[in-house]
């Protein structure tokens, strides 16, 4: 995923999690890529995630993104992995609110961390 990709999804993930937050629901937008946007609301901020709903899951090597994570902590470390009990698969990753009531957003170079852990 090149930068203006990965600029995207912070960008459509900063609006989903507003959107997630204003109505107090569980927000999810498929990208054209085929990987899904997740924004969970919780009282102190957010989870987001970013993975593949089930019918696509089998394109994640569970293997591979817990290797790939536990060799590089300071880059993926954040990053929490997750399938879903429908069999969805994501990497997920909570944003917690600063002082003026906004969710800490992830920047682009972490939804790029977040997008190499599922290749």
């Amino acid at each position: 995923m090149e930068q203006t990709t990965a600029q995207t999804v912070a960008q459509a993930a900063a609006q989903l999690v507003r959107q997630a937050r204003d109505g107090q629901v569980v927000m999810r937008q498929a990208q054209a890529d085929g990987l899904c946007l997740l924004a969970y609301p919780l009282p102190d901020g957010a989870l987001v995630a970013l993975g593949f709903a089930r019918e696509h899951a089998h394109r994640v090597q569970a293997h591979s993104v817990l290797q790939r994570r536990a060799s590089m902590p300071a880059r993926y470390g954040a990053w929490l992995p997750a399938m879903l009990g429908d069999g969805s698969w994501y990497v997920v990753r909570r944003l917690r609110d600063k002082s003026s009531g906004e969710a800490t957003l992830a920047d682009a170079a972490q939804w790029q961390a977040a997008r190499e852990l599922l290749a």
